[in-house]
């Protein structure tokens, strides 16, 4: 499902990398917060992909976040402890 096209400029945005949390920060998010999603080793393609990806909130239900990146929508639904 592709990314919708405010979203994909939010990503893109220098106003969103500066916004990016970290783990030490509340994990409550709201729509249209960035942050970023660590990426396990295994599902990672080899040594030179990122560690991390930069992730929008889209959509939030019970303290669960939908996220899209720059390429698309991530289709399953995270908790804050995840992120």
């Amino acid at each position: 499902m592709p990314l919708p096209q405010v979203c994909l400029e939010a990503v893109m945005s220098c106003q969103c990398l500066g916004h990016v949390t970290s783990h030490a920060a509340v994990l409550d998010l709201e729509v249209n917060d960035c942050e970023l999603m660590a990426v396990p080793k295994v599902d990672r393609g080899g040594p030179t992909d990122p560690p991390n990806i930069i992730c929008l909130v889209v959509e939030k239900k019970y303290k669960l976040y939908k996220l899209g990146t720059k390429h698309e929508m991530i289709k399953r639904w995270y908790g804050g402890d995840c992120l």
